[in-house]
């Protein structure tokens, strides 16, 4: 069995790994039987300073999409992309690359025939060993051999855009042929219409959380984003064939006579190889097809069972009278070559019904579904892309198929010719030769393995693939359908010293090698001696071919080392420990690895590492280097270094992850996430706990990612050039002339600075335009201080200085250059440059803090509030993350201290300006519609939201808030304006759901924007820092045009009496909210509060809350909630409260005192206000804050909550639990540090962690 795209194991037929959503059956034969020396191009770096993009007309709408793929999972998402293109009236041709290459010979070549295209779409995957498709790699050497500058000329006119699918698991190579293929557009100067893409078949979400976005950004260039298709586009036309029409006699005939090189033939043998009653059955069989190659490959077309048949029959829309022995002819719309044959054979051979429903094939339903309930359930999940959603549900540890989801919806009836385009066709499996032809010739032997599973929502029922299922009914005789083709292996020639790894049913492949040199032997010619390892699970069941194997090693063919993993042996033991590995390496000898796929290849790799540098004392990277060049290709020679991975075995996975975890730690940052279109990890969210490389999770693109970065840059430079003027001014105080005195306390460009590193915080700013815009006034800000700062030096008689950065920026405006500028500059270059992973991630934890403060002080700024101290120390930590001393470790930790103890005055500062509204006082919110006209408010600052109040006071406008503006009702002078009517919603991250259904204009004001659909951008009106393209803005607080869009919209009518979005699913369901107990609230009962300590009506404080991350399904913080004893008192903020609002401790008071045990204090910043709280408690009690019965578990999303993380360090509280997980920009090193120093804690099991909480009250 052989993987043979690196992002869809075709070997084994799980039904988890089939993504073909409206494709288009039949206009591809199969790949031409032979196949030609895997092509391994060479790599050129991704370095994308000149990348430009096109914004493109619709007029010239004229798509070409291009694909290489080699079992057809590409081939289906470009006819699915090719299918939304056409359904949003785009002119769209699609073509596998060698067919294009083939017709463009006539125009001159493919670089003449491709100027004349208007918008070309690339989609490639890529083989294990990072290979291109065979249908692909005539196209890359056609652009490999043109003249770069001749073809640029020709090229100028065209936009190309690659979407690559591939498997994170194989690491280096991950998505190698697309990244290969964009990097050799980049050298061509080709113009791109929307940034490349990558698929992750590893991910959550699979190739479609790539997919998507990428086709949405295609779209939103031609302004139609959100179309709806209105019917289900169709690929082929089926009508009943004509009389007489000839039909496919039988399931061999029907298989192999409609696919290229395809002939039926017998089965000689059938056996069982492991031993009986063993549940992981491994099995031999023996095929008469004539010649085959060494190590080669065979496909098996298996056809759909008559059962599964049966069950899509029924579904179907069909006309009346036709039945399963019906003929019809299937005629693909773009041409091709017809298919006349009964429905059966049609069904049986040609569809693949038992391949897991996609996403795209949900959609699709909803297109025909009938109930409007089922059409939204469907449409749902289709686009949940959170942890935990509905479609992960469905599939996990789940059998889908397309006839299950046919099954499930059944108001989505499909006609056949919409069942035809939309389920993908069924695709050949790949078996590899496990004989050689010199032993066994005309009668190729095959290994598998007996695939069989349960689900999780049914144990007690097992499930085959599709494969296996029809393998293991063959018997000697009975007729398949073949094609024989040689493996993507180099045979060495039979001297050449082989290291050979075999595990599982790979030792096949290497039973086929060592046949083959024992014959060799035979014939007396000279072998080399193979060192294999051979790794297994149990050697009383699964030691296959254990007499062959003996026989062997006594003939010296090869020395044999075997682990048997059930027993508690690795063969990565066997093979680190192996002197052999170097020596045959130093002597030009090959590896050869056969086994599972996923990450086994890689910590095989790694042991194979770490061998050679136990064998020659080697320091681990020394290795690494010598085991690239290993890797690497040297002209007119064989490859040496050899994969054929299968598919996954998660229980191996799981036995080798120390091995794993070791390669991933011991890797530099900067070779992990080298050639990434960026990198972004500043918050909790970031893609996989590591890093958002190609598009951020946010909704973040590359280019808005690197201008945020160039004005990061741009700003430490402001902050540099302020932090030198005061620091000279104090010093030579005497000197300084009454106008440079005033210009110096000018604190514009303080504001400035403020507003500008607010704008780069998660969701805040989407907006290449705006961020151009700050990246500007940054620098101007800069020139004039500048000047100050010379005009200062002059008159105290100070030497000048340098700012330690240049500014990069220039005099550009244009964002798209702009954004290559920032390239340089993001922390991808601080990784390259410092080498010293955990500085660079602690320093880029103070940029993020200091985000964190400037977000709370731009707040009290726009309330009149201000303090000198915060503007210091931000200029301060500006200027020391461009100094030498940002590279020494203590001194980083120390300014991280210090940013905590900022950022409690900056916290201090803004509840001075929010108690401009009054002190917060108790009030209960209602969670539900009032008749009238209505405004939705959300984000943080109260300021905007008391100028929406005044301005529509008498206007009959209602205002609710949204997310954290909540706390806003506490505040008693809000209230008084009569028109604050309730509360819409939960937190943020459900703002694509709830938004809709709200029938008036959206304010927000603050963070916690997530990218609005595209027929929701007109009426939600950015405010503050907040951008996004295609959105209104509000300007100077003037809402005149939110309250005319207000006023022509419905608003709530008398009949509502609730509201209408969907409920969240894993949040607690409430009728009302009870806000406002802030500090003063709490501090005005605490004479009550002690006293009922005292009684023991309270054991324990918990402050549980902060800034909450995207996932539905995270349900750690409610757990806590609900598992703590009934005389707990919760202290609740931020819009983390959400996952415990609702609960029953909402409604409980403290003893008869009539306080709630649950009090919501507010904000996130209100942390100061839980801080003061417990300094109060501490006080009474003659102790300090750690002794308190007190727990905090905060949960941690973006930049303001590393703010809040970093003043509780500051305060020196330990024992603080952060979760859901560690930060990425967090090293291990440095985690621990902050664990050993500061007890930080990381949330684990809640049932756990409530137990450890609650024991320590004892």
């Amino acid at each position: 069995m052989a993987d043979i795209e690196d992002l869809t194991p075709q070997c084994v037929d799980s039904t988890s790994h089939r993504v073909s959503p409206l494709v288009l059956p039949f206009l591809r034969p199969c790949r031409s039987p032979s196949r030609p020396a895997p092509s391994r191009a060479k790599s050129t770096p991704t370095n994308l300073l000149s990348r430009q993009f096109r914004q493109p007309s619709t007029k010239d709408a004229k798509f070409l999409v291009l694909f290489g793929s080699q079992t057809g999972t590409t081939e289906a998402f470009a006819k699915t992309f090719a299918a939304f293109a056409r359904s949003r009236g785009m002119e769209t041709r699609l073509l596998p690359m060698s067919e294009y290459v083939s017709s463009a010979a006539s125009a001159g070549g493919v670089v003449k025939a491709l100027a004349k295209e208007s918008h070309v779409f690339i989609m490639v995957s890529t083989f294990y060993n990072g290979e291109f498709p065979d249908n692909a790699i005539s196209f890359w050497h056609e652009l490999e051999k043109v003249n770069p500058a001749l073809a640029a000329q020709q090229l100028k006119n065209i936009t190309v855009s690659v979407f690559g699918l591939g498997n994170k698991s194989n690491k280096d190579n991950f998505n190698l042929a697309a990244r290969r293929l964009e990097a050799r557009l980049w050298e061509l100067k080709v113009t791109e219409l929307v940034p490349a893409a990558y698929g992750d078949e590893a991910s959550t979400t699979g190739h479609e959380g790539g997919f998507r976005p990428f086709c949405k950004s295609v779209w939103q260039k031609f302004g139609n984003a959100t179309t709806a298709i209105a019917s289900l586009p169709v690929s082929v036309r089926v009508t009943a064939a004509a009389e007489g029409a000839p039909a496919s006699e039988s399931r061999v005939q029907a298989t192999h006579s409609l696919l290229e090189g395809f002939k039926s033939v017998s089965v000689k043998e059938h056996k069982l190889l492991t031993k009986a009653g063993y549940e992981k059955e491994i099995r031999l069989v023996s095929l008469e097809t004539g010649d085959y190659p060494l190590v080669g490959h065979i496909l098996i077309a298996a056809p759909n069972p008559s059962a599964l048949v049966a069950r899509v029959f029924k579904l179907l829309l069909l006309p009346g009278g036709f039945t399963l022995s019906s003929t019809v002819t299937v005629t693909p719309v773009d041409g091709g070559k017809p298919l006349t044959a009964t429905l059966e054979d049609i069904l049986t051979h040609h569809v693949d019904l038992n391949g897991l429903a996609t996403r795209s094939f949900l959609e699709a339903l909803s297109v025909v579904g009938q109930d409007p309930k089922e059409k939204e359930s469907l449409l749902d999940t289709a686009e949940g892309m959170e942890d935990g959603n509905a479609y992960a549900k469905l599939t996990m540890g789940e059998v889908f198929s397309f006839v299950d989801a046919m099954e499930k919806y059944s108001s989505a009836k499909l006609t056949l010719e919409q069942l035809l385009s939309t389920v993908p066709s069924l695709q050949p499996r790949y078996y590899s030769i496990a004989s050689s032809p010199l032993v066994s010739p005309g009668v190729a032997d095959l290994v598998y393995i007996k695939e069989t599973w349960s689900t999780r929502s049914n144990p007690a029922k097992h499930f085959n693939g599709l494969a296996t299922g029809y393998m293991c009914g063959l018997k000697a005789g009975d007729k398949i359908a073949v094609r024989v083709q040689p493996g993507p292996i180099n045979v060495p020639a039979p001297e050449t010293p082989v290291v050979a790894i075999g595990l599982g049913t790979g030792i096949g492949v290497m039973r086929g090698l060592l046949q083959h040199w024992s014959a060799l032997r035979d014939q007396g010619k000279k072998t080399s001696t193979i060192n294999l390892f051979y790794g297994f699970r149990d050697p009383a069941k699964d030691y296959v071919f254990e007499e062959e194997l003996a026989q062997f090693e006594k003939k010296g063919v090869c020395k044999l080392e075997i682990a048997a993993m059930d027993k508690g042996t690795l063969i990565t033991d066997n093979i680190a420990k192996s002197s052999a590995v170097s020596t045959i390496f130093e002597n030009k000898g090959v590896y050869i690895y056969t086994g599972p796929g996923g990450i086994v290849p890689g910590v095989v790799e790694q042991s194979v590492q770490e061998s050679i540098s136990n064998a020659r004392g080697l320091h681990p990277q020394a290795a690494a280097a010598e085991l690239a060049e290993l890797k690497s290709d040297v002209p007119g020679q064989a490859n040496r270094w050899n994969v054929e991975a299968f598919t996954r075995e998660v229980d191996v996975e799981n036995l080798l992850k120390d091995y794993s975890a070791k390669a991933e730690t011991e890797k530099p940052l900067a070779n992990v996430f080298e050639g990434s279109k960026m990198l972004c990890f500043q918050c909790e969210q970031t893609f996989q706990a590591k890093g958002c490389t190609t598009i951020g999770v946010c909704g973040k693109t590359p280019e808005v990612a690197a201008l945020q970065d160039l004005l990061v840059d741009c700003v430490k430079r402001l902050g540099w050039y302020n932090h030198q003027i005061r620091q000279l001014a104090g010093s030579k105080q005497s000197a300084v002339t009454p106008e440079l005195d005033a210009a110096i306390k000018l604190r514009d460009s303080d504001r400035f600075t403020l507003l500008s590193l607010f704008s780069t915080l998660t969701n805040v700013n989407f907006d290449p335009d705006s961020i151009r815009d700050y990246i500007v006034g940054t620098r101007n800000h800069v020139t004039e201080r500048c000047k100050l700062y010379q005009d200062l030096c002059k008159v105290t008689g100070q030497k000048e200085e340098q700012c330690p950065i240049r500014d990069l920026s220039g005099t550009i405006t244009d964002p798209a250059i702009l954004a290559e500028k920032g390239k340089l500059v993001g922390v991808l270059a601080k990784f390259r440059t410092v080498k010293n992973d955990v500085v660079v991630g602690l320093s880029e934890m103070l940029v993020y803090g200091l985000k964190g403060v400037a977000a709370y002080a731009d707040h009290a700024v726009l309330m009149g509030e201000e303090d000198i101290r915060i503007f210091d120390f931000v200029n301060e930590a500006l200027a020391f993350t461009i100094s030498p001393d940002v590279n020494d470790l203590n001194k980083v930790i120390g300014m991280l201290l210090k940013c905590g103890e900022a950022n409690l005055i900056t916290m201090e500062t803004l509840h001075k300006g929010n108690a401009k509204h009054g002190t917060q006082s108790p009030h209960v919110v209602p969670i539900a519609p009032s008749p009238g006209k209505a405004i939705l408010i959300s984000g943080h600052d109260m300021k905007y939201l008391e100028e929406l109040l005044e301005q529509t006071k008498g206007t009959g406008i209602n205002i609710y808030t949204h997310g954290e503006m909540l706390p806003a009702h506490g505040y008693p002078k809000l209230r008084e304006y009569g028109n604050l009517v309730g509360h819409y919603g939960v937190a943020w991250q459900r703002q694509s759901i709830e938004f809709p259904h709200f029938p008036g204009p959206i304010v927000m004001t603050t963070n916690c924007l997530t990218p609005p659909k595209e027929d929701l951008k007109h009426r939600i009106f950015m405010a503050g820092a907040v951008g996004f393209p295609g959105c209104p803005v509000v300007k100077k607080f003037n809402y005149s045009e939110v309250i005319k869009m207000a006023q022509d919209m419905p608003g709530f009518s008398e009949a509502d009496k609730e509201y209408t979005y969907p409920r969240d699913p894993f949040g607690k369901v409430a009728k009302t909210y009870n806000v406002g107990f802030g500090l003063e609230t709490i501090l005005s009962v605490a004479p009550t509060v002690i006293d009922s300590i005292g009684k023991g009506d309270i054991t324990r404080f918990y402050v549980i809350g902060g800034c909450d991350g995207f996932e539905g399904e995270r349900s750690y913080y409610t757990d806590v909630m609900e598992n703590l004893p009934p005389t707990s008192v919760v202290l609740t903020l931020g819009c983390g409260k959400y996952r415990i609002l609702g609960d029953k401790l909402q409604y409980a008071t403290i003893g008869n005192t009539g306080i709630p045990r649950l009090l919501d204090m507010g904000q996130c910043n209100d942390t100061y206000g839980a801080v003061q709280v417990a300094v109060t408690l501490a006080k009474h009690f003659n102790c300090g804050v750690n002794d308190l019965p007190l727990n905090l578990v905060i949960s941690w999303f973006e930049q303001k909550a590393i703010a809040v993380l970093l003043t509780l360090l500051h305060l020196n509280i330990k024992g603080v639990r952060v979760g859901p997980r560690a930060p990425a920009f967090i090293r291990p090193a440095a985690l621990q540090f902050l664990v050993e120093t500061f007890d930080l804690k990381l949330t684990g099991n809640a049932i756990d962690d409530v137990r450890q909480m609650v024991g320590a009250t004892a």
